[in-house]
């Protein structure tokens, strides 16, 4: 299938590919969104580019990957919060786990 060969083409050229040390050059604010279970995109990936980023606010919820699908309501909820937010140079850690 096209799909399948595409989506393994786009994996093994992910493999390979490690940006993280230009993370401190972003200066926007980031949300990160992130499912404290993933098995798919490690929690300590998330936390670690949330320290290498300078404008950067993490939510935590219990729970795995497809949290947006999962969680609906509380994934937009803390979406539309960051975006009311006043644009800040500092950087805070949500602390609220849904």
């Amino acid at each position: 299938m096209a799909v399948s060969h595409a989506l393994l083409g786009q994996w093994r050229s992910l493999r390979g590919h490690d940006s993280i040390n230009r993370l401190p050059d972003l200066s926007l604010p980031i949300l990160i969104l992130h499912g404290n279970g993933d098995r798919i995109a490690s929690y300590d990936l998330a936390k670690k580019m949330h320290a290498k980023l300078r404008n950067s606010e993490m939510v935590t919820f219990r729970g795995g990957h497809l949290l947006v699908f999962l969680k609906p309501k509380p994934f937009v909820d803390a979406t539309l919060r960051f975006l009311r937010m006043p644009m800040r140079k500092d950087r805070a850690e949500l602390r609220n786990i849904y």
